[in-house]
């Protein structure tokens, strides 16, 4: 389910624009945040503007999308679905996250590269 700042109305008419986007993608699929990056800047103010915890902010996946990219910032919780190895966890990170920023930027169409743009562990 995708949840819009400030609201759908004017973010729909920003992907119109092909302007710059902050996505939140839930890992669980529970809620997708998009926002204007002109109205949130970064993705901690995204969360606290939509009613949530910035201690939350571990629970999605984090892209900054516009008309050429989807840069995805790249880190990996500790506690990534309780998986102890890290190296599968990261690998299990890195497929779920690619296949569900996929999926939120076809539904925005923003059919984009996605760049991993910094690995944090």
């Amino acid at each position: 389910m995708l949840k819009f700042y400030p609201e759908e109305k004017i973010v729909m008419e920003a992907v119109g624009k092909k302007e710059p986007l902050i996505l939140l993608i839930h890992f669980n699929g529970e809620e997708d945040i998009v926002a204007r990056l002109e109205d949130s800047m970064e993705h901690h103010i995204s969360l606290n503007q939509t009613g949530h915890k910035y201690d939350d902010l571990d629970n999605y996946f984090r892209v900054i999308v516009d008309d050429k990219s989807a840069e995805w910032t790249f880190v990996c919780p500790k506690n990534y679905k309780n998986i102890a190895n890290e190296t599968h966890r990261i690998k299990e990170f890195y497929k779920d996250g690619f296949a569900e920023i996929s999926r939120v930027l076809a539904e925005l169409e923003y059919l984009v590269p996605i760049k991993k743009l910094k690995e944090e562990i």
